[in-house]
């Protein structure tokens, strides 16, 4: 590869890095911890308690969101739960369950300024790289399209 080559190469991921970069959108994630004794009944109410609460959250998180007209995107909604076996002090056996949703927001991920500032970054190293391998580089080949 010349060094015409690598500043095209260059120039096409700067681009694809940009549209990445304004394409992500905003996360947006709760969890709860729950404790239950052995038994059917116990871990039925343990972690029913901990869905509901996270629903209610859930529906908070949605209001918010369209109060700000930035709603939650469909089909980015996933729960994850998570069982542990534990014994307490007294040795009794139990379950430890930690339940967790995570959705996204219309809202972007970065700000104008901070996408301008990753993009500087990255093409300063991107210079220095074709600098390292091909000799001084001008901003005007960079720049030419």
């Amino acid at each position: 590869m010349n060094k015409r080559q690598k500043i095209k190469k260059d120039q096409r991921t700067l681009r694809l890095y940009e549209k990445q970069l304004r394409a992500r959108r905003q996360e947006i994630g709760r969890m709860v911890e729950c404790y239950a004794k052995s038994g059917r009944k116990n871990r039925i109410a343990a972690i029913g308690e901990g869905v509901l609460k996270l629903l209610e959250d859930l529906k908070e998180i949605q209001a918010e969101q369209e109060r700000k007209k930035k709603p939650l995107l469909n089909g980015t909604l996933f729960w994850n739960v998570n069982e542990e076996r534990v014994r307490d002090t007294d040795g009794i056996k139990g379950f430890h369950y930690k339940i967790c949703f995570a959705v996204k927001s219309e809202e972007a991920y970065y700000t104008e300024e901070q996408i301008r500032k990753e993009l500087r970054e990255t093409y300063a190293k991107m210079r220095a790289e074709t600098e390292e391998m091909y000799g001084r580089t001008t901003d005007e080949e960079y720049l030419e399209e």
